[in-house]
């Protein structure tokens, strides 16, 4: 594949630096390519460009190290995943209060606030009432909303499967319908990056209190 030209003397100075840190290649499994021109005609082209490199002194520390080609959903190099095997972590399963994700606002299925707001009209009392509809529309909101969620997980899983196969056999005849398929999976991908941004953001925004708390309480304790 045609790239951007570097000088000889960078080239040596990048291989004597593999030589003086003992770095070697750890291969990839599968068809072994990493990269493609994403050409539909005969100057198609495809390569192994990206790799991982440990020394052996990296390689004694796990049983085993693998590295994958996964699925290029967008991009015209595959990423590629390294393995390591150090056992299996306990996961504790954590309780979430309800927040309303931005994402939701994307979908035409917000019929179901309507009916859970129908079903909290029978409460006599008006602030009861309001309360217990809000309630029921958090409960059926989280609810729908996770199974969308899931849903959409599995078609993106079920395109990338499809994906990594093409890429599998890449070639010229079949690279129309990859990019077809890229930009199907590209659109339930924005949705998926709406949700984990804001996710992110309130992370960082808990994160800050956490701080904040702690510096004041350093600072009474001081002022005392």
């Amino acid at each position: 594949m045609e790239g951007k030209r570097r000088a000889e003397s960078q080239i040596n100075l990048f291989r004597e630096v593999f030589e003086d840190c003992g770095l070697g290649d750890l291969g990839c499994s599968g068809h072994g390519f990493t990269c493609s021109n994403k050409h539909s005609d005969q100057s198609f082209t495809k390569e192994r460009l990206d790799r991982f490199v440990v020394n052996d002194k990296c390689k004694s520390l796990y049983k085993e190290m693998r590295v994958e080609a996964l699925s290029g959903r967008c991009s015209d190099h595959l990423p590629i995943l390294l393995s390591m095997d150090e056992g299996e972590q306990s996961r504790m399963r954590k309780l979430f209060p309800f927040r309303f994700e931005a994402c939701w606002i994307k979908q035409e299925e917000c019929v179901v606030i309507r009916r859970g707001w129908v079903k909290g009209q029978s409460i006599a009392e008006p602030f009861q009432r309001f309360q217990a509809r809000l309630k029921i529309c958090s409960g059926s909101l989280s609810s729908y909303f996770k199974r969308s969620d899931k849903g959409r997980g599995g078609k993106i899983e079920q395109m990338s499967c499809k994906i990594k196969k093409i890429q599998e056999n890449l070639c010229q005849e079949n690279m129309e319908e990859l990019k077809a398929l890229q930009e199907k999976v590209g659109v339930l991908l924005e949705k998926e990056d709406v949700k984990w941004k804001q996710r992110a953001k309130r992370n960082w925004f808990n994160l800050g209190l956490k701080m904040l708390d702690t510096f004041m309480s350093v600072q009474i304790i001081g002022g005392k």
